[in-house]
This record gives C-alpha cells, structure tokens and sequence, in this order.
C-alpha cells in the first residue's frame, strides 16, 4: 500500500496539536458521576490501570488508563490527557474517535494486554503495554533495538547499555554472538562478525545484526516476541511466506508490509507439506520467537 507522503513540518504540527489538545481536555461529566454516584466512580477506580505508553516511538511514559462510557481516558504522567470513544467496547481491531474528532485505528493485543492507536491523518501513533512491563521495554526499529543501534562497535554498544551485561554467546551453528543481559532477563543478541565463540569479545567489531527473543522489546506497531502471528498479520499486512531453513529446521514468517531488514523467527507453528520447506499455513496458535534486524 502507498501512503501519502506528508512533510516533516506537517507532522510535527500535528504531533504538537495532538499533544497539546491532549493537554487541555478536561472530563468535567466523569468526575461529576464519581461524586454524585460514589459506588459507580468505586468501580471506576478498581479498573484503573497504570500502563507504559509510547508517543511517536518516544520514550515510555507511565499514563493512567480509565474506563469511560464506551471508551476509556489516557491521562499521561508528563501532562497530556484524551479520551477515546470505541465502536464496538468488545472487538480487538477497530475505529475509535477521540475528544477532538481524530479518527484512530485501535489493535488490541490478546497476548499482552497492550493495544495500539494509530492516526492516519497524521500519522501519529501511540502503544501501551501490559503494566507489569513498565521501565522494562525496548523499541525495535530498522537501526536498532532500544539503546543499541547497527553499526555500533560492541564497546560503543555496551556505553550505550550501561545497565547491561555483555558475554560471550553461541548459537547451533557455533557463531560468536555477544549476549545482552539485564537483571531480570536476556534481552537481545549481537553478532559483530567476530570468527571464534572460544575468544573474548573483540570490543572494536561492528554490530551487523541483533535479535531479540523478549516479549520487553516492541516495534512501533507493537509486534513482539511471544506475540501472535495472526495480530503481526493486522499490524503488517498477509503472510507472503513461510520457510524453514535447512540447518535446525528455524522456521521465518513474511508479512506483505513488514519493515525491510526486518526478520520474524516463529515458533516452529508452520504447517508444512511433507517434503516441502515453504507455506502459508501457520497453526491458530502460532507466535513470534523472535524479531531481528540486519545491516542493509
């Protein structure tokens, strides 16, 4: 599909809009029923969740998610707050209209119970995760993968990351990679074109690839590792293909509109005829094993 294509000045004016429309807007008639109704605005309360949401893929904000009427209210920490009136209170993918009128597409997550909203007008773009994942989460772009972008040395890498742990890491290939480590988890692997897995890591190599296997990483679609291929398919467009490779059977996923130098490892959920390496069939329950990007 061809987008229109829109200047950085016009986006920028209408990313300042929106923020500062979000800013201003008030819900006098929602704080009115919590007093005047007070076992309602209890409930009201109990359903309130704090979530980390992302801006234009800007960094990850605590926001407020409250349930009003048909829809619900994002009162973000650094200020700005909407509200957003949904079609239909129980599909997963459809339109809903802010405060303003702004027409949004909304996905919501059935692994993670995060969603996304997406403006076509403008092509403004907010995600929320789940919760409990909050401090914890990393954008996946073209270039990079949170702090770490390609073409980094893996010594620029880890002064970028400092709360990361790097080590020396193989695969079943017995290809040297470099692992990635917070406290709580792994959270992606490099490969800087160093030959020997037995060696300490040479710090002046040049990151070109870096793969993620953690639900913490996103792309700006919210498409993640432990995701369901069948959401990636409503953010991305159809499956074009499925193969498996010959060494370790490792099965990739091709959407119609991925981002280029983007590669979607499944879960090994790929229905294959016997003999054959390439399909389109995926079982219901097919997910995203991991998510890599690659110098181009």
């Amino acid at each position: 599909m061809v987008r229109p294509t829109v200047s950085l000045r016009t986006r920028q004016q209408a990313w300042y809009r929106d923020r500062v429309a979000m800013n201003q807007q008030r819900s006098f008639f929602y704080w009115l029923c919590c007093f005047a109704v007070l076992p309602w605005g209890r409930a009201i309360a109990q359903d309130i969740t704090i979530q980390p949401c992302s801006f234009n893929g800007g960094r990850w904000i605590q926001t407020r998610y409250v349930p009003e009427g048909r829809g619900f209210k994002l009162d973000w920490s650094d200020g700005p707050k909407m509200t957003y009136t949904l079609a239909k209170p129980d599909d997963t993918t459809q339109q809903v209209t802010d405060s303003l009128g702004g027409k949004w597409r909304y996905n919501k997550s059935t692994g993670d119970g995060g969603f996304t909203l997406y403006n076509a007008a403008n092509g403004n773009r907010i995600i929320c995760a789940q919760a409990q994942n909050a401090g914890e989460l990393y954008s996946i772009t073209e270039n990079g993968i949170g702090p770490i972008k390609l073409g980094m040395t893996l010594l620029e890498a880890k002064r970028a990351f400092p709360k990361a742990t790097f080590s020396r890491g193989s695969d079943g290939e017995g290809v040297a990679l470099v692992n990635v480590n917070t406290k709580e988890s792994q959270v992606m692997v490099l490969y800087a074109g160093e030959e020997y897995r037995d060696k300490p890591i040479n710090w002046s190599k040049r990151i070109s690839s870096i793969e993620t296997f953690s639900s913490h990483c996103s792309t700006k679609l919210g498409v993640r590792p432990g995701g369901l291929v069948a959401e990636a398919e409503k953010q991305y467009g159809k499956v074009r293909k499925i193969i498996m490779s010959e060494i370790e059977a490792r099965q990739f996923v091709e959407f119609k509109n991925q981002p280029r130098g983007m590669i979607f490892r499944i879960d090994y959920s790929g229905v294959f005829a016997a003999g054959q390496s390439e399909t389109l069939r995926y079982r219901p329950d097919a997910k995203i094993y991991s998510i890599a990007i690659q110098a181009r």
